[in-house]
């Protein structure tokens, strides 16, 4: 594992000034959009690579079925986004949250890694969220409409999704 210091996205997201390229380099998104992952974070580079990529979206408008920043994501299209521009997997990219679960090899809760995907659901065949593991219980998810790419707590959207935490990883 690798300890891997960056600012903490809840006190440094960053706004540009209008004309300015949003984090990550993309000119089409709005000013207040980005931030990085907590700092002393321990994850395998792989892991880094999906955070990253993750929190340059913080911000960005929940669209059930939306898959792009420039539409606005859905819990499936934010992380089938993530993990194909992070170079992890194409196999996530425009899938529900339930064909992503049934996708990914099953881990424990004490094998979690940040990177790994957290599920939501009454029932590991009825999966209705997803969201990216950030570190115990925090994870970076669409949460739903009127809302935006955020932090959340995984332990808090258990009762919200009806059950879970279902967790999996892409190798």
């Amino acid at each position: 594992m690798l300890t891997y210091h960056i600012l903490n996205a809840k006190k440094d997201v960053t706004a540009n000034e209008p004309g300015q390229q949003g984090e990550g380099g993309n000119n089409n998104l709005p000013p207040e959009i980005g931030g990085t992952p907590p700092e002393d974070l321990e994850a395998t580079q792989k892991g880094i690579d999906i955070l990253e990529c993750a929190y340059k979206y913080l911000g960005i408008p929940y669209v059930y079925g939306g898959k792009t920043p420039e539409t606005g994501f859905d819990c499936s299209g934010f992380v089938g986004y993530v993990y194909n521009e992070a170079g992890v997997s194409s196999v996530l990219k425009g899938e529900n949250a339930q064909t992503q679960y049934n996708s990914c090899e099953k881990i424990s809760a004490e094998d979690v890694e940040p990177g790994d995907l957290v599920f939501f659901g009454s029932s590991p065949s009825n999966i209705t969220h997803v969201g990216i593991v950030v570190n115990g219980d925090i994870m970076i998810h669409a949460p739903n409409e009127d809302k935006v790419i955020e932090e959340g707590s995984i332990s808090e959207n258990v009762p919200f999704c009806g059950g879970g935490p279902y967790y999996g990883r892409i190798n």
